[in-house]
């Protein structure tokens, strides 16, 4: 489909928007494995005065960086979703 000085090839549209689902599943996969050894470890710190300070420090900044790994696998699925629905939409219309 042309028209307003670009071209669209919709099945191309869809097929590179599948490389969005791709990445969205890495980080998920590395976000899952991350997620797991850090359970599997536990407060490996200790419970001693220096294990609070490492705890106090470094868990909560932990936390913040694996939700916002959550945060980027939703967003590139969401990227995937939408650029499908937006080939079927051009699909939809070149058929019009």
């Amino acid at each position: 489909m042309t028209g307003g000085g670009f071209t669209v090839v919709p099945s191309e549209v869809q097929t590179n928007g599948a490389e969005f689902a791709a990445v969205a599943d890495q980080v998920r996969a590395v976000q899952t494995t991350l997620l797991a050894k850090l359970n599997a470890e536990g407060a490996c710190w200790g419970n001693d005065e220096a294990g609070a300070q490492i705890a106090k420090t470094y868990v909560e900044p932990a936390m913040k960086a694996l939700e916002q790994m959550d945060a980027v696998d939703g967003g590139v699925s969401a990227m995937a979703d939408a650029t499908a629905s937006w080939a079927k939409s051009y699909q939809s219309v070149e058929k019009a």
